[in-house]
């Protein structure tokens, strides 16, 4: 994305972070995955360090006093270097899981669970060579450089007076046992690392704020991309109203089919007609099948009487129908006395007639 922000004034919508998360583009601190791992590596070394110590005492012990009792043959090498990996995984199968399952949790926390399939997909892009460069010497790159510079000068400070801290208390160990030297080496690197996990936590979350800060401001729009996605969203005015239109003809067309089904048309003389059907065997009351006013009106009431349907004039009675119900819809219940008026009369006078 561009760096100059100056137009755009406009917080990104729910729309522009979803397709930027499609992509892979979210907000996350590598610096606070480095911190969540070490500090979950510094909790795996106090809970699993005095294991793993007496198991290195015993291995060393082992060692220096069979020592001269292994014979290097090109049989023994090979089960001597398995017996050496299986041992080395076994001891550190539990800090490793720990680990492993720090770094999971460290990128779920900032971006939640998610997939993005366009980010896996292979991009030629990302090939050139002077894409690489642009990334480098840009902005965000020169800011990488001078964060990873204050990282290491932190480190190396933090590393400096651990150590001379430490040396007066090494020396006098040089005359003690190895199993002394190795739980004073793991107590000087538990410390050493819980020193380093609080410095990185307080860089990490200071910078997880700031790459937050960084992921909004790239994200923000201008007040024409804002329109553009609503009308996107919304649809072009003239093609819904284009739609709107099609849809009230198709409608249309469906209520006119409809009005030779109709038992009676209730009408005052020119405004309103409400076509009326009812069977008994089917239906619990009156349904009105077609309404309109003015030419649709006109247009019901002739079709009404090609087909030899009674059109009754009943001015107030087809006023509070075309009012009070929708097509296919039943009479209400407060108008279903006067209709069934008009009902037996159309029936009593077809009755006559056949």
């Amino acid at each position: 994305m561009a760096d100059n922000f100056q137009d755009k004034t406009e917080k990104p919508t729910g729309k522009r972070v979803s397709e930027a998360r499609k992509q892979g583009n979210v907000a996350k601190s590598q610096d606070l995955c480095a911190a969540i791992s070490m500090l979950a590596g510094s909790v795996g070394l106090m809970i699993f360090g005095p294991g793993m110590v007496d198991q290195l005492k015993a291995s060393f012990v082992y060692i220096i006093t069979h020592l001269f009792d292994i014979q290097l043959t090109s049989d023994t090498v090979p089960e001597l270097l398995l017996v050496s990996l299986s041992f080395s995984f076994q001891l550190l199968m539990p800090f490793l899981f720990t680990l492993m399952i720090a770094g999971v949790a460290s990128h779920v926390l900032q971006t939640g669970f998610f997939f993005a399939e366009e980010a896996l997909q292979p991009k030629l892009s990302n090939l050139n060579p002077l894409n690489g460069l642009k990334k480098i010497f840009s902005s965000r790159g020169m800011i990488e450089l001078v964060k990873g510079a204050i990282k290491l000068i932190i480190v190396g400070w933090i590393g400096y007076i651990t150590v001379k801290g430490y040396i007066p208390s090494m020396i006098p160990l040089m005359d003690e046992e190895i199993g002394q030297l190795i739980a004073a080496i793991g107590h000087f690197s538990l410390k050493l690392a819980l020193r380093l996990t609080l410095a990185f936590a307080i860089l990490a979350i200071l910078d997880f704020g700031f790459q937050k800060w960084k992921y909004l401001q790239e994200l923000m729009m201008t007040k024409q991309e804002i329109k553009e996605e609503f009308r996107q969203m919304e649809g072009d005015p003239q093609i819904k109203g284009k739609i709107r239109q099609l849809q009230i003809q198709t409608s249309m067309n469906l209520m006119i089919k409809k009005i030779p089904e109709a038992d009676v048309i209730l009408a005052n003389p020119t405004h309103f007609a409400v076509a009326l059907r009812y069977d008994p065997v089917t239906m619990r009351a009156p349904m009105v099948i077609a309404k309109g006013k003015n030419k649709i009106a006109e247009r019901i009431k002739q079709i009404a009487r090609d087909n030899g349907i009674p059109v009754v004039e009943e001015p107030e009675l087809a006023r509070a129908l075309y009012k009070a119900a929708e097509v296919g819809q039943e009479v209400p219940y407060e108008l279903f006395q006067a209709v069934a008026e008009v009902l037996a009369l159309v029936y009593r006078i077809k009755k006559k007639a056949a």
